[in-house]
């Protein structure tokens, strides 16, 4: 397997000047609001009444629950609005639709103004996926992954939803495609994460069918097969960054969005495995290791879920590890603790919303709030036809 080339890059740079002059007029306000908004996140201001209490980077509590069918997956914060969905239907193969549930930033309470849950119908029945990334345009709507072979446009206001990408290989069933991470650029196009197989996926403005934008067969996966997870743009709009999970690492990779070549692919961060642990009360041997979701904060600093090891890391912007949390002892200490973690959203006021899929635990299916002193960059959300 080819070694890609660890990057050291300054995260807040303008890095490719060869970009078109509107492209780089758009990295340039970028950066700008970066550095602005950096400052405030380390300046300590923020809008939080948490912060008075100081607490340490990591402490989480319980944003909300998540009803049935629980199973959190993908997360995304909308103002005064978050938008939950429902990721792990093993336990309900037989049901015939997943869930995207409506909450009250300011209370974790679910919102009676709308339909909540809006239901989305499956493809099929039984399913062995659900939902993933949600991803939003300028209109509001949701662009939801379907790892059973789709993106799904929804509007959260009246629950009209219908099929945004489709993609060549689906063959109906969730094992040939599985879309899991999603990503807007500047120009309405969407990148979909494969988890079923080592390709991005472009999905052109306003939907249709999803072209290969980028595969490299050389990236090794789990169950025997490569898989790629999470997406995002970063702060200057210049790269896609990507995570994918192997049996026994992980790691994040990033790609220029103009020049999507192996040759062009950086080795951002390579996680090591956890040790695996036997959990007496259930037969299946713990430990599966992976990235799930990433979200980059105003300060440049890239989040990383990660998922058997049930904790956050937190990466510098020229990739090296700042910190991670919970430790184990934390963990186990916590009312509900990290099981599997899976995406991750900032709730603008210093905290980092992160779903608990819990695969083996439905009382477990919360969101958890975690303590980082830090916002997100603005998410790009495009005019879509």
């Amino acid at each position: 397997m080819r070694a890609p080339k660890i990057i050291r890059v300054a995260g807040l740079a303008i890095s490719r000047v060869d970009a078109a002059p509107a492209q780089a007029a758009r990295q340039v306000a970028r950066t700008i609001l970066v550095v602005a908004l950096a400052g405030l996140v380390w300046s300590g201001v923020t809008s939080s009444a948490r912060a008075d209490a100081n607490p340490p980077i990591g402490d989480t509590t319980v944003f909300a629950s998540v009803p049935y069918p629980g199973h959190p997956g993908g997360i995304v914060v909308d103002g005064h609005t978050v938008y939950v969905d429902t990721f792990n239907p093993v336990d309900r193969a037989s049901d015939d639709y997943d869930a995207i549930f409506t909450y009250n930033l300011a209370t974790g309470a679910l919102r009676s103004d709308r339909p909540n849950p809006i239901k989305v119908p499956r493809m099929m029945s039984p399913a062995i996926m659900g939902l993933a990334a949600m991803a939003l345009d300028a209109e509001g709507r949701l662009y939801v992954a379907d790892m059973n072979g789709r993106i799904v446009r929804v509007d959260p206001k009246t629950g009209a939803q219908s099929d945004y990408a489709t993609f060549p290989t689906n063959t109906m069933t969730s094992v040939s495609n599985m879309p899991a991470g999603i990503a807007f650029d500047d120009e309405g196009d969407l990148y979909v994460t494969d988890a079923s197989a080592p390709i991005i996926w472009r999905v052109p403005p306003g939907g249709g069918e999803a072209k290969a934008w980028f595969a490299d067969p050389a990236l090794a996966g789990v169950w025997g097969v490569t898989g790629l997870n999470a997406a995002a743009i970063d702060p200057s709009g210049t790269y896609l960054y990507f995570s994918m999970q192997y049996s026994s690492a992980t790691a994040v990779y990033r790609l220029p969005l103009n020049q999507p070549e192996i040759s062009s692919l950086d080795l951002v961060h390579a996680y090591e495995p956890p040790p695996p642990t036997l959990d007496t009360g259930d037969p299946e041997v713990q430990g599966i290791f992976g990235t799930s979701g990433i979200a980059f904060g105003a300060s440049g600093k890239l989040y990383v879920v990660l998922l058997g090891a049930n904790q956050v890391s937190i990466l510098r912007p020229d990739g090296t590890e700042a910190l991670r949390f919970p430790t184990a002892d934390q963990n186990a200490q916590q009312a509900v603790p990290y099981d599997d973690p899976l995406f991750p959203a900032f709730d603008g006021s210093g905290s980092l919303l992160v779903t608990n899929v819990a695969f083996r635990s439905l009382e477990k299916s919360v969101v958890l709030d975690a303590w980082v002193n830090d916002t997100a960059f603005p998410l790009v959300r495009p005019s879509i036809p």
